[in-house]
């Protein structure tokens, strides 16, 4: 919104309200200037549904996202690590349902034995929803980190106050893709986690997080984040408590470098919008975890269309 302010310049003759789409639904209302949201008016409603007409402006869109996963300490080996590329794309069907699905390139493995074999990347079908306050997201398909199943987020988040709560869902199993084809084990792990999140007045880019519940490997406990934005860009550091073990470490979420390729009226090719990578101090305990989706989690999704980023900036 800032950069479309730039980009028009002169030409606004009166204020705009600005309307940010994510999965082709409507976030709400901003006003120009000091960004204040709130939820669209009927008659805005009824000229979005008219103006909206995915066969006259669908664009094309293909995603270039690393994966890399690294392992610090190995006596014999003090540098484990694994990278991979993945080519993806997202069709959207109607508003709020896609598909996902992409091919995984890999580029070095010296972490564990899986074959270094070309091979479908992550593929999902993802329903999101918002009404008012309330967002709901359910993912079905394969994840990173091996695991496919069913995958469930709600958040309750008014985008002008500073607290949200949620609650995140899950019932996986692992899958692996040797040059052989797909072998799976049924699904086995169930995961429950809560969470409360509070902006903080005098700071709103910092977020303190408190979440707790039975996490990937079955381990109950709680985890306390904090985080820091920089437009686009997260850096939050994190302990648990569970009764795998204690844990400590930090993450950063940021675009990869140069953003957009080519972009025409119906195609573009473009790096990831994000790329997270957490660090934990211990390797072995299994606190807290979770698996990747390969795209945002609604938590961090929300987390930056709070009208407060900007009213401070």
């Amino acid at each position: 919104m800032e950069y479309a302010n730039l980009a028009l310049g002169g030409l606004l003759t009166k204020p705009v309200i600005w309307i940010p789409l994510f999965h082709n639904t409507p976030m709400g209302a901003y006003r120009q200037g000091d960004y204040h949201v709130r939820p669209l008016q009927q008659e805005e409603e009824i000229y979005f549904q008219l103006q909206n007409d995915p066969a006259k402006s669908y664009r094309f869109h293909f995603r270039i996202m690393p994966d890399f996963r690294a392992k610090f300490g190995n006596y014999g080996n003090p540098f484990q690590s694994k990278a991979n590329l993945i080519l993806d794309s997202r069709i959207y069907l109607l508003s709020g349902l896609s598909v996902h699905a992409g091919i995984l390139f890999p580029l070095n493995n010296s972490l564990d034995n899986q074959e270094m074999n070309i091979r479908p990347g992550p593929a999902m079908i993802q329903w999101f929803k918002k009404r008012g306050n309330h967002f709901l997201s359910t993912i079905a398909g394969l994840y990173l980190n091996d695991r496919y199943g069913l995958d469930l987020q709600y958040r309750y988040a008014p985008l002008n106050k500073y607290l949200s709560f949620g609650i995140e869902s899950s019932y996986t199993g692992f899958y692996f893709w040797p040059r052989t084809g797909l072998f799976r084990k049924e699904l086995n792990e169930f995961t429950l986690v809560g969470d409360i999140e509070w902006r903080l007045p005098p700071y709103p880019k910092i977020s303190a997080r408190l979440s707790g519940g039975q996490y990937l490997f079955g381990d109950r406990g709680i985890r306390f984040d904090v985080i820091r934005q920089w437009g686009t860009v997260d850096v939050s550091f994190y302990g648990s408590w569970t009764q795998g073990g204690q844990n400590a470490g930090f993450q950063f979420i940021i675009p990869i470098f140069p953003g957009k390729i080519i972009r025409t009226k119906n195609f573009e090719l473009r790096t990831a919008e994000e790329f997270p990578w957490e660090y934990n101090f211990s390797n072995e305990d299994p606190s807290a975890r979770n698996y990747r989706l390969s795209i945002p989690r609604l938590s961090d999704v929300i987390r930056q269309y709070n009208h407060h980023l900007w009213i401070h900036d």
